[in-house]
């Protein structure tokens, strides 16, 4: 057992000992606390890393999406279907479609062109919408007439919609009559529509 006549020799001792304890205690505090900071840093940098692949990985998606809508964008453009309206080439488009679907009797006329949706883009979905009033010798001839016109390149034609009625029965037997509307879709430029 230490005595009380020893406390003066070892009062340095101790003190160092005490001293000593102390500087570990800070030096594992000081340590702690680095070690958490440094963990926090790379708890933030794992997450800016994160959040910058997901951008990358975004961008890479939307740069092959664009890429996409911009060949589909050209494919349109080297049709026709972007721009101005070939009306002409239209007008003659059914009339070979009448004389190859073996129809007698054809009247059409096509409406002003229209937007299809509002929009404040610099392109736009537009639409011409042809009536067209016929005869036939029955349903397969509009079939076959509505399949010519549909080979135009010009636009993208789309019925809107049809109606076959009979007529009464002529000298020539039964006939049918129909009465279409076909909107010719076409994309216009914001300069070309101002």
């Amino acid at each position: 057992m230490i005595a009380s006549d020893d406390l003066p020799r070892l009062k340095w001792a101790i003190s160092a000992v005490v001293v000593a304890v102390a500087l570990v205690a800070a030096a594992f505090w000081h340590l702690d606390r680095q070690r958490k900071e440094a963990l926090g840093e790379l708890d933030r940098a794992q997450r800016a890393y994160r959040n910058a692949h997901a951008r990358y990985v975004n961008a890479q998606r939307d740069e092959n999406q664009l890429r996409h809508v911009i060949a589909r964008f050209d494919a349109l453009r080297e049709r026709g279907v972007v721009g101005p309206e070939a009306r002409l080439d239209w007008v003659e488009r059914v009339r070979r479609a009448r004389e190859s679907a073996g129809l007698e009797r054809l009247e059409f006329e096509v409406r002003p062109r229209r937007p299809l949706r509002a929009s404040d883009a610099r392109y736009r979905l537009t639409a011409s919408t042809m009536s067209v009033l016929g005869e036939l010798p029955h349903e397969g001839h509009l079939l076959n007439f509505l399949d010519q016109v549909f080979t135009e390149t010009s636009a993208l034609p789309r019925v809107r919609r049809c109606r076959v009625s009979r007529l009464p029965e002529g000298p020539d037997g039964s006939k049918l009559a129909f009465e279409c509307e076909i909107d010719w879709v076409t994309v216009q430029s914001e300069e070309a529509a101002s």
